[in-house]
């Protein structure tokens, strides 16, 4: 038996080396907002909270340990009940090539980024995702998730893009 752990252990650990290095991302567009007397600032409806709540419970079992947000409002509430569930906070960072180089620091991490309709697809296009993969988001579409995986295989970066839906 002895030889058979010792046996199981050494090809454990020489195909752990096999293994591709991974990162998540997963870009979110605020939630719905309601925009009114100019305010370009606004915060989230009571839809848009629920929303919130329900990509926090989308989230729920998933790895993240960062959470990005713009400057404005929308997208701060957005990911604040992911971020109070994880237990960390959320940061903010407006530049996009700033959010591409936090992507691309990675090392085998999740991240939560809660952007914008005309931000989502130039933070994919910097990060390696092809024309495409690159999505048109509707202003009116709010429950689309866009789950990025960066792998480093062989010292070079292969990104992959899934577009899927979340909540109410």
């Amino acid at each position: 038996m002895k030889q058979c752990t010792t046996f199981f252990l050494l090809v454990l650990m020489s195909s752990h080396s096999l293994f591709a290095k991974e990162s998540v991302i997963y870009l979110v567009r605020h939630a719905e907002v309601l925009y009114k007397n100019g305010n370009n600032n606004p915060s989230l409806t009571e839809v848009g909270k629920e929303r919130a709540k329900s990509l926090q419970a989308f989230l729920r079992d998933k790895p993240i340990t960062k959470v990005l947000a713009t400057r404005y409002k929308r997208t701060q509430e957005t990911a604040s009940p992911t971020a109070s569930f994880k237990k960390i906070p959320v940061e903010v960072e407006d530049l996009n090539e700033k959010i591409v180089a936090e992507i691309l620091s990675l090392q085998h991490e999740a991240l939560l980024i809660a952007s914008h309709s005309n931000t989502i697809p130039k933070i994919l296009y910097l990060v390696g995702a092809t024309t495409e993969e690159l999505p048109e988001i509707d202003h009116s579409v709010f429950n689309k998730l866009f789950v990025l995986t960066v792998k480093e295989e062989n010292n070079s970066k292969i990104v992959s893009l899934e577009v899927t839906t979340y909540g109410i």
